[in-house]
């Protein structure tokens, strides 16, 4: 190689080196610190703003904070229970409900004991009128209190419901008063007046149609022959008031807004016809269960 071509050679390699040079220098001095420096700024003005965010909240509760003592429960445990369940046993009575039973449960400390959660479980026997009337008084009251589960159970035989609630209270630090204070309403309703919750009441959301019909719960019980005449009779069982009924036939059955007359009773069937048709209902079976029989029979 001759002495220009390896000059060359060197100065290639040389300008490629203080190229390499200048980008390690570009990245270690300049771009890296200046990405760092970006990067930990944007953190920082994340932390100032996660911290006006909790001295906003922490204003708003010093500001609430007055009216959230006058919901809570006292700071005694057992007498904020005892309060409490005493309130709840008055309700279900205002409401009507009957075989009743309330149940204080557990007690949950939270938020570094500034507050308990105390629990407490509800069950009764009661129509949709008694049971609007419970729900209406609970919310209306400005207490620190909530519904965490509702079941409801309809029965079979009536417009009684199988309620069972469970609740849960607050009681917090630094109330002392040994009362509930419960003479100032609720905001949370919608309606301030019960009586705009009767649309609610009329309607029975257990059944198809939305309300109670006995004819639905109306069911033939079993058929039997007289003792006397001899001839068979079908019994109806009538399921809102589970009374029985015997008819021959010829004779009519009315329920409700129903009314049939018996025509025929088989061994284990009766036929009824009503409004100009007929229908088949075999024993076991609802009246709404009846199948119609074609008129070409």
């Amino acid at each position: 190689m001759s002495p220009r071509m390896k000059i060359l050679v060197y100065i290639c390699f040389g300008g490629l080196m203080l190229f390499q040079a200048s980008e390690y220098i570009q990245q270690s001095f300049v771009s890296g610190p200046k990405e760092k420096l970006e990067s930990s700024q944007k953190k920082l003005e994340e932390k100032i703003l996660d911290y006006e965010k909790v001295i906003h909240l922490g204003k708003k509760a010093n500001r609430e904070l007055p009216h959230w003592e006058k919901q809570a429960l006292p700071e005694n445990v057992d007498r904020a229970s005892a309060l409490y369940k005493n309130w709840l046993l008055q309700l279900v009575s205002r409401a009507g409900l009957a075989s009743t039973n309330v149940e204080a449960n557990s007690s949950v400390s939270t938020k570094k004991g500034a507050y308990r959660a105390l629990s407490f479980s509800v069950r009764g026997k009661g129509n949709l009128e008694q049971l609007t009337a419970l729900l209406y008084e609970f919310y209306q009251t400005n207490l620190l209190h909530r519904i965490n589960s509702l079941s409801l159970t309809p029965s079979q035989s009536s417009d009684q419901i199988d309620i069972s609630l469970g609740i849960e209270a607050l009681s917090m630090a630094g109330v002392k008063r040994d009362h509930l204070i419960t003479e100032e309403p609720s905001e949370r309703l919608a309606y301030s007046d019960v009586l705009d919750y009767r649309p609610i009441i009329k309607r029975n959301f257990f059944s198809v149609g939305g309300e109670f019909d006995p004819v639905n719960l109306t069911r033939l019980s079993g058929i039997t022959y007289s003792s006397l005449t001899g001839q068979p009779e079908a019994w109806f069982t009538l399921g809102a008031t589970d009374e029985r009924v015997e008819l021959k036939s010829g004779e009519e059955l009315t329920v409700g807004d129903f009314t049939g007359k018996i025509v025929q009773i088989a061994e284990s069937d009766v036929i009824l016809e009503s409004g100009g048709s007929k229908w088949l209902l075999s024993i076991g079976e609802n009246l709404d269960q009846a199948y119609a029989i074609p008129a070409s029979f």
